[in-house]
């Protein structure tokens, strides 16, 4: 084979794996909007609302997020499917918590966002407000929403585990957390003696 005969096969074989490179990345393309749409189905909002909603959350827009969840109320539970947002499949209430939204924070508790409510990374609304220093947001989380302080992440971490790496101000939130879960868990009538101490003292030193 002549020098340039073995140029222009050189040359066609590159436009071949140039043009098959393209192909599959159309295929991949279109499968990711086809996943994405198929999310979009699941969740049961439109894009345009999930955008919306998510961007409302993390602002702290709740006169917004009102709006929102009057016309679908599944936007409550959205992680984000379809959108930008769900890359952590945070949910309004993890936005929140991590922005420090506490208006917001209470007001999709009253609406019954789920407190416990996981994101891809196995992180709880408990954890994003810890892991962003936001110690008004994990209270509130913890002691109006009853959110769950023994969740784990898929890193095998605690809320407080975070806190002790990045918000030395919530650890002693997160003792007393710890203390209080298991008594909110019983009767007031099932309380020792013990239990009344302990919370006499959680009081005395709040």
């Amino acid at each position: 084979m002549s020098t340039e005969h073995a140029k222009a096969a050189k040359r066609a074989a590159l436009w071949a794996a140039d043009e098959h490179a393209c192909r599959q990345a159309d295929v991949a393309e279109n499968a990711r909007q086809t996943a994405a749409a198929a999310s979009l189905a699941a969740a049961g909002v439109s894009k345009e609302e999930g955008r919306r909603w998510m961007e409302a959350a993390k602002s702290g827009k709740v006169h917004e997020q009102k709006r929102l969840l009057a016309g679908a109320p599944r936007l409550l539970a959205y992680q984000g499917q379809g959108t930008n947002y769900s890359f952590t499949g945070h949910t309004a209430l993890h936005w929140a918590a991590a922005k420090g939204h506490l208006a917001a924070i209470k007001w999709l508790l009253l609406k019954g966002a789920n407190p416990n409510a996981q994101n891809h990374a196995g992180a709880t609304p408990l954890h994003a407000a810890v892991s962003n220093s936001q110690v008004a947001a994990a209270s509130m989380l913890l002691f109006e929403g009853e959110a769950d302080p023994e969740l784990r992440d898929d890193f095998g971490e605690l809320a407080l585990d975070v806190a002790l790496e990045r918000c030395h101000a919530a650890v002693k939130l997160m003792h007393i957390a710890a203390k209080v879960v298991p008594m909110r868990k019983q009767e007031a009538q099932q309380w020792s003696l013990r239990d009344m101490r302990t919370l006499l003292g959680l009081v005395d030193s709040g």
